[in-house]
C-alpha cells in the first residue's frame, strides 16, 4: 500500500499499485491505475494507459475499484 493520501473531499485513504481511481485535473476527472509512489506524486496510467501523469495526492478525487489481491 502507498501511503496515507488525502482526497479531494477531504477524507484520507490509502491507495494501492492497480488501484482503480478518479483524477481531478484541470477541473476534468480523468480515470486512472495507480503505479506507484515517486517523490511525493502518484504515477498513474491515465485512460487506456494511453499516457502516464505524475500527480498530486489530492489530485485523487475517489477509488473507483480496489487492486485484485
Amino acid at each position: 500500500m502507498l501511503e496515507l493520501m488525502e482526497l479531494a473531499a477531504g477524507g484520507t485513504v490509502a491507495v494501492a499499485k492497480g488501484d482503480l481511481v478518479n483524477v481531478e485535473a484541470f477541473g476534468v476527472l480523468h480515470r486512472a491505475r495507480v503505479c506507484r509512489w515517486v517523490a511525493g506524486h502518484v504515477l498513474v496510467d491515465v485512460g487506456d494507459g494511453d499516457f502516464k501523469a505524475l500527480v498530486y495526492p489530492d489530485a485523487i478525487v475517489e477509488v473507483v475499484r480496489r487492486a485484485a489481491a
